[in-house]
């Protein structure tokens, strides 16, 4: 099934991948050398990955094993990924994230550990449960060079956008 696919190709990419450049980089480095990858199989592929880091080194676990927990933790990927793989995942995926939590920790013998100290106000438990968050927002920020301006016409000038213009101009 497909399932398995994305977690051969994910466990290649582990093994290939040395910490050189941060894990995004060397992924799209990757898939752009392998255009086969549509954008779905890249999203799953890559949560399958950021799965591992996010645990943290579990040196007991498999590498499918430690995909499947980082991904269940941080509920990004689909059910039916736990539905083909894994029973016990699949049964608990609605939980939330403390009840997921305990159940990895009693099931795998998973242990959480940050290994430097974290800011006063932020609690070791608030951190974990941050890593594990999918975010809710990216942007992307690109500066506009110089020669991708052109002037507009006097009448088709819209004077929100120029006012756009301006101020970012007005930052540099």
């Amino acid at each position: 099934m497909f399932v398995a696919s994305y977690f051969q190709t994910a466990t290649q990419i582990f093994n290939e991948y040395s910490l050189q450049f941060p894990l995004a980089v060397f992924l799209k480095k990757y898939f752009n050398s392998n255009p086969k990858f549509g954008s779905r199989d890249r999203k799953y592929i890559s949560e399958l990955l950021y799965g591992i880091y996010r645990l943290g080194p579990q040196p007991h676990l498999s590498i499918q094993d430690r995909m499947l927990i980082g991904s269940f933790l941080s509920g990004a990927l689909p059910i039916i990924f736990f539905e083909e793989t894994d029973k016990f995942f699949a049964e608990h995926y609605p939980l939330p994230f403390a009840e997921k939590k305990q159940l990895v920790i009693e099931k795998f013998q998973v242990a959480f550990s940050i290994p430097f100290p974290l800011s006063s106000g932020i609690t070791e438990e608030e951190y974990i449960e941050y890593l594990f968050r999918p975010s809710r927002v990216f942007i992307r920020i690109r500066k506009i060079g110089m020669t991708s301006l052109r002037p507009l016409p006097r009448k088709k000038l819209n004077i929100k956008l120029f006012l756009i213009l301006v101020f970012h101009f007005l930052k540099k």
